[in-house]
């Protein structure tokens, strides 16, 4: 959740400083999707791993044909007791251009559904999780530049909402 916040404060600050007009958002709303493909699965009684499948297209819409950010993002609360455990993790690619150092690997965009194990992390202030039932929520966006104004962005995204989920072990 911290990490998409950043990224659309990153996005939307861009967006304020640019010269030149907005972009119409959401170009590849519709083409993108994001699932979480299975159970949950508890790693030495600490993180999780949370297969997760996203299908982006093999091609952008011009004139935004290069990806500039894209963030795979996920969600999970747990029961224990009286209390919840709650965590999330997420991986994300950031070409550089404009936004600075350039960190991750893109995504692979083909039109077909590519699977991502994503690891959560229990929150530091939190209860650890455990084996059994849980809800979670998977997010997919990304942000396309124009190449010749790359400060002209579309920035589309999807989610899954909340749902049922078991974890293993």
């Amino acid at each position: 959740m911290r990490l998409r916040r950043a990224i659309v404060g990153a996005v939307s600050l861009v967006a304020l400083i640019a010269t030149a007009a907005p972009a119409s958002a959401g170009q590849l709303d519709g083409s993108l999707s994001v699932s979480i493909t299975g159970p949950l699965q508890l790693v030495n009684g600490v993180t999780l791993s949370v297969p997760v499948a996203v299908t982006c297209p093999a091609t952008f819409p011009a004139p935004f044909t290069t990806a500039s950010i894209e963030s795979l993002e996920i969600d999970v609360t747990q029961n224990v007791g009286r209390a919840f455990a709650h965590g999330g993790g997420g991986i994300t690619y950031q070409a550089g251009y404009p936004f600075g150092v350039p960190f991750g690997t893109p995504f692979v965009c083909d039109g077909t559904a590519q699977r991502y194990n994503v690891t959560a992390l229990p929150n530091t202030d939190g209860l650890p999780f455990h084996g059994g039932r849980a809800v979670a929520s998977a997010f997919f966006g990304i942000s396309l530049i124009d190449p010749s104004n790359p400060f002209q962005l579309d920035t589309s995204f999807v989610t899954t909402g909340s749902q049922p989920v078991s974890i293993r072990g």
